[in-house]
């Protein structure tokens, strides 16, 4: 836990000092990186990215508004746990996910909400993909999982 708490404060001093980060790693997986994807890049790639989150969000809003009464509701900002801004839309019982950092928009993703659980594959910039799961604890609280090519690490979400 240490590791991660050291490379959340490398991450934001950085941010802080506008310094670019291309990796960060603890215990051999990247917990968060550009991964040679320099800011100049994620800058050009952000009309592409903005189109297909709405594109995402388009088809969760046509999708069917229906959804049992225990479903969460997801929509809306929310802040991670490293410090970078989330939107979800959701409609029914079909959600869209974007991470909006410093750089724009760094990962999109879509997926399923079941009851309290939304679950979602991811694709971000630096070309990392992996699979999600968040669950609604509390009106402004989640907490949940990712998982890529380095491992399991924990999410944590407040609004």
């Amino acid at each position: 836990m240490s590791g991660v708490l050291l490379a959340a404060v490398t991450l934001i001093y950085a941010m802080v000092n506008h310094q670019p980060v291309e990796k960060i790693t603890v215990n051999d997986g990247v917990i968060f990186g550009t991964q040679g994807v320099s800011t100049d890049e994620i800058t050009e790639a952000q009309t592409e990215l903005q189109r297909k989150v709405d594109a995402l969000e388009k088809q969760v809003k046509a999708a069917p508004t229906t959804a049992p009464a225990t479903t969460a509701d997801f929509s809306g900002y929310w802040v991670g746990g490293d410090s970078w801004t989330y939107e979800i839309v959701q409609s029914g019982s079909t959600g869209a996910i974007s991470q909006i950092s410093p750089y724009g928009i760094t990962l999109y993703g879509q997926g399923n909400v079941t009851g309290t659980t939304f679950s979602f594959t991811f694709q971000s910039v630096n070309g990392v993909a992996g699979t999600a799961s968040l669950q609604y604890m509390a009106p402004n609280h989640l907490e949940g999982w990712m998982q890529t090519y380095a491992g399991t690490q924990p999410i944590v979400m407040n609004r």
